[in-house]
C-alpha cells in the first residue's frame, strides 16, 4: 500500500469510522447518492467523475493516445484519447503541449538564421537567437535599439539605450552571433566572473551580503548561489530519517531529516509531538506490531507503521470494508465500467473504482456543486 494513502488512512477514514456504532441519522430519499458516498469514503472508495458524454463516446473503440475528435455546440475540438479516472476521454491538447509561436518559426533552423511568425492579425519577422536549449524568434523591432548601441564595439564594451519608451545603461553582450547592449547582470553574475563553478563567491545587495557558491544556471551561465538555511545545512550528506539538529535563535533544534515536498533537498524537521491517537498507540513499538487507539469511547485495533521519511510510528487502523452491495456489483467488472445497485430502496449508478486494498466497487458519480438535497 502506498505511505499516503497509509497516512491518509491512518489518520482520517480509519479513526473517523466507527464500524457502525454509535447513533445513526436518517437519510432523506432525495441524498440516497450522497448517504452512499459517505459510507464507501470510510473504506477509502472515492467519488466517480462525471466525465462529458461526448468526450467518453468520441473515444468509443479506441485506445490511450488515439486521435479524437469532439463536437459540442456546433464546433469540432481535435484531441487526444486520455485516461481519466479508469475511463477514455477525448482531451484536448494540454497548453504546454504547444509551443509558443516564436519556437516553432525556428523549428529545423540554426542560429541567426532569418524567421517569422503570426501574432494575432500580424507577421512578426526576426532572427533565431538561443535561449536555454532552443532557439527564439526574435523580432527585428527588438534586435535593432539592442544591437546598433554595439556598433563598432567589442564584447565587454559599456554602452546605452533609450529607445521604446526605456533607457538603460548596459554592457555589449555576445548572443547567438551578435553583439547586443544588454543591462548589466545582476550582482549574483558578477560575483562570479571569472570563476568556476564550486568556487566561492560574495554579493552585496542593499547593505547586505552573503557568501555563497558559483553553480550553473539553467540558461549555461554562474551565478552566486547563498548557502543553504541551518534546517537544510543540517541534512547535508544525510539521508531520510537520520538525526540531526541545527541551532536557533541561542538554542539548539534536534529532528530528523525529512523531505520537502517539490523540493529535492531534505531538511532537518523536529519530530512530531506524542499525543494521544496513533502516534501515542505506537510509543516504544516497533514498525509492525500491533496497537490499539481509542477513539470517542471505542477501540480500533491497528498496526504500526513509519511515517514517510521519519522513524516515528503511527497505529495505522484499516478501513472498514465497502458496502457488499457496491463490491457485488462490480464483481464481473474492470475499474471504469459502468455499474449500479440497489440501496435502501433506491438504485445507485455509477462506475466501478479501487478501494485502498484494490477491492471493486460501485462508486456513484460526484456532487456538482450546484446539486441539492431536494
Amino acid at each position: 500500500m502506498p505511505r499516503q494513502t497509509l497516512i491518509s488512512i491512518a489518520l482520517a477514514a480509519g479513526l473517523t469510522a466507527c464500524g457502525g456504532a454509535g447513533s445513526s441519522s436518517a437519510t432523506s430519499p432525495g441524498a440516497p447518492d450522497a448517504a452512499v458516498l459517505a459510507q464507501l469514503a470510510q473504506s477509502g472508495v472515492q467519488c466517480s467523475p462525471e466525465l462529458p458524454p461526448a468526450a467518453v463516446a468520441a473515444c468509443a473503440g479506441m485506445s490511450v493516445g488515439s486521435a479524437c475528435t469532439v463536437t459540442h455546440d456546433g464546433q469540432s475540438v481535435a484531441g487526444t484519447c486520455r485516461l481519466d479516472d479508469g475511463r477514455l476521454m477525448c482531451a484536448p491538447p494540454e497548453e504546454d503541449e504547444r509551443p509558443p509561436a516564436p519556437v516553432v518559426a525556428c523549428s529545423g533552423k540554426v542560429a541567426n538564421d532569418a524567421c517569422s511568425f503570426t501574432a494575432g492579425m500580424m507577421t512578426v519577422d526576426g532572427s533565431c537567437l538561443p535561449f536555454r536549449s532552443f532557439l527564439v524568434c526574435v523580432p527585428t523591432a527588438v534586435l535593432a535599439p539592442l544591437s546598433q548601441p554595439c556598433d563598432g564595439k567589442a564584447a565587454g564594451d559599456a554602452c546605452g539605450v533609450s529607445a521604446m519608451s526605456f533607457s538603460f545603461d548596459g554592457v555589449c553582450t555576445a548572443l547567438g552571433g551578435s553583439l547586443l547592449c544588454l543591462p548589466p547582470p545582476p550582482p549574483s553574475v558578477q560575483a562570479c566572473t571569472g570563476k568556476a563553478a564550486g568556487d566561492t563567491c560574495t554579493v552585496t545587495r542593499d547593505d547586505q551580503s552573503f557568501t555563497g557558491v558559483c553553480a550553473a544556471t539553467p540558461l549555461g551561465f554562474l551565478a552566486c548561489k547563498p548557502p543553504p538555511p541551518p534546517i537544510v545545512q543540517a541534512c547535508v550528506g544525510k539521508s531520510a530519517g537520520d538525526a540531526c539538529s541545527f541551532s536557533h535563535d541561542g538554542g539548539t533544534i534536534e529532528g530528523f531529516c525529512r523531505g520537502i515536498e517539490d523540493h529535492p533537498a531534505l531538511a532537518c524537521l523536529p519530530p512530531p509531538r506524542m499525543e494521544s491517537g496513533p502516534m501515542a498507540a505506537c510509543s516504544g513499538k516497533l514498525e509492525g506490531d500491533a496497537c490499539t487507539v481509542e477513539r470517542d469511547d471505542h477501540s480500533f485495533s491497528g498496526t504500526c507503521h513509519a511515517l514517510p521519511g521519519s522513524t516515528a510510528l503511527v497505529c495505522f487502523v484499516p478501513p472498514p470494508p465497502p458496502l457488499q452491495a457496491a463490491v457485488d456489483a462490480c464483481s464481473m467488472s474492470a475499474a471504469g465500467d459502468a455499474c449500479s445497485f440497489t440501496w435502501s430502496g433506491h438504485t445507485i449508478n455509477g462506475t466501478c473504482a479501487a478501494a485502498p486494498g484494490g477491492t471493486l466497487a460501485c462508486a456513484p458519480a460526484c456532487r456538482r456543486d450546484d446539486e441539492h438535497d431536494d
